[in-house]
């Protein structure tokens, strides 16, 4: 318990948490807690992924597009337990807020690992629908920011009665050694058909813009950022020492006049599959097709990939 806690990281977000005086009232005595019909998982990751493969605005803000979310078992039977003791409790209405339920011992009963999670609440009358809840839950600023985060690749929603619980984590990756070469000059041509032919990413459209060259100083920094996130079980574009791509390019000499970023994570990737994955969402194509980039480097460490476009400096 003392290991898992240590690497807990919790934001509590309270983005619907109402309590009637009937609901209160019937919370006395020993009640055990009763499961409400099950949810449809399927409809509410579709819901959910919709605004984070086309990017969306959380109270007035926009967030680009990122990777779909991916329902995990574990987690559901996490949520199952953690709504199931806010029912028990629902008389209590400190209990959220006081960390009554221990979810870093429920995580481990289940055996996930993770390296950050994050986990909403809501409450609801009867007749709730998942769309209701999807839309409830991007209506919360706090809420609709962590739902669009790349940091997060697994979520799980459970329903007991009317409470709600959504969580939202980065899975611990185990570290994959020794499997880091890649067919640069496949990428490259993959890369550069896609420019040639344009493409429209999302709602935008791209013509065709002339190839990129390979370059050895934005591959060592893409490989340096490939390294950290297998190294320390993480997929963001910050380091895990706060370092932007920015920061990593300046480390290497790199002198541009504008510089981009794509990430990808998985075991089964190929040099086609990352391209592919890339060219259909929307914020890493719109890379892909940007007219200014003339220099590319595409690194890979495990099951890590990491692509830094530039233009150097005139």
């Amino acid at each position: 318990m003392h290991l898992i806690k240590n690497r807990l990281f919790i934001i509590m977000a309270f983005f619907g948490w109402t309590l009637t005086a009937s609901v209160a009232e019937a919370g006395s005595g020993n009640i055990a807690a009763i499961s409400s019909p099950g949810l449809d998982n399927a409809l509410i990751l579709e819901l959910f992924n919709t605004h984070r493969i086309n990017g969306t605005s959380c109270n007035g803000s926009y967030y680009e597009a990122v990777p779909p979310l991916e329902w995990n078992e574990q987690l559901a039977v996490a949520a199952q337990m953690y709504s199931d003791a806010i029912y028990k409790n629902r008389s209590d209405q400190s209990y959220i807020q006081r960390g009554g339920f221990d979810l870093g011992g429920a995580l481990m009963a289940v055996n996930y690992e993770f390296t950050s999670i994050y986990q909403g609440f809501s409450s609801s009358s009867s007749g709730f629908t998942e769309e209701n809840f999807v839309a409830l839950t991007m209506n919360n600023t706090r809420s609709c920011q962590e739902l669009m985060s790349p940091d997060f690749q697994d979520m799980a929603v459970a329903r007991t009665d009317i409470f709600h619980v959504m969580l939202l984590a980065a899975p611990k990756i185990p570290h994959y050694w020794n499997t880091d070469s890649i067919n640069e000059g496949m990428l490259i041509e993959l890369v550069n058909k896609s420019r040639s032919q344009g493409a429209r990413c999302g709602s935008e459209y791209f013509p065709p813009a002339g190839p990129v060259s390979w370059n050895n100083e934005l591959t060592a920094a893409a490989q340096i950022h490939s390294n950290d996130m297998n190294a320390n079980s993480f997929f963001s574009h910050t380091g895990s020492d706060t370092s932007s791509l920015a920061d990593r390019v300046r480390r290497i000499g790199y002198k541009y006049s504008t510089i981009g970023e794509n990430i990808a994570m998985g075991e089964t990737q190929t040099e086609e599959l990352v391209v592919e994955g890339w060219m259909n969402s929307p914020g890493h194509c719109r890379n892909i097709m940007q007219a200014n980039f003339t220099e590319m480097g595409v690194a890979r460490s495990g099951i890590y990939w990491t692509q830094v476009f530039g233009r150097p400096r005139e």
